[in-house]
């Protein structure tokens, strides 16, 4: 069979298989627990990847001390019993949300969606912030040339997250009985 049948590279670069902040915060959990976990606990089984061209097979060793690679061995576990399609969407949503958390954190933080937590050095997040993100399409890209690389559009993420945070608080004002 192939690859182009059971792997749908459009909807993994185009964020079209939605995930759960939940499951996004799984992911962030295993990947702040191996900062603390020596390297000697990780999973380092071998693993080799073949490349197939006109001269040959090439074959790479993966690198299994790269934190990346560790979320990426999670991930494919966590997941196995889903297609390669969404295995790999997961991953790479992983990826960009981590990296748009991190470049708009000011403007996350002036909406009010990541503030002080209540031990020193922690932050608390708006956990809305991390489903719209898990939901949305890539419908940006930053960088240049072969450098592009797809991300979200950030009005929209403030937007959803608003409109998140507003059905939530229709919810707790229906259930408390307070219409």
């Amino acid at each position: 069979m192939p690859d182009e049948d059971r792997y749908d590279w459009r909807a993994v670069e185009k964020g079209l298989i939605p995930w759960s902040g939940a499951e996004y915060l799984e992911v962030v959990e295993f990947s702040e627990s191996l900062k603390t976990t020596p390297k000697d606990d990780w999973d380092l089984r071998a693993r080799r990847i073949g490349i197939e061209s006109d001269e040959g097979v090439a074959v790479y060793q993966i690198n299994n001390l790269m934190h990346e690679n560790q979320i990426g061995f999670f991930v494919n576990k966590r997941y196995r019993e889903s297609d390669e399609t969404t295995r790999a969407a997961h991953l790479m949503r992983y990826f960009i949300m981590s990296r748009f958390l991190g470049r708009h954190k000011a403007r996350f933080i002036a909406e009010g969606f990541i503030r002080p937590g209540e031990e020193p050095g922690m932050i608390a997040v708006n956990t809305n912030l991390f489903q719209a993100l898990a939901e949305a399409p890539y419908s940006k890209t930053h960088g240049r040339g072969r450098m592009r690389k797809p991300t979200f559009d950030l009005a929209a993420i403030i937007a959803r997250t608003k409109d998140l945070d507003r059905e939530e608080e229709e919810r707790e004002q229906r259930s408390s009985g307070h219409e």
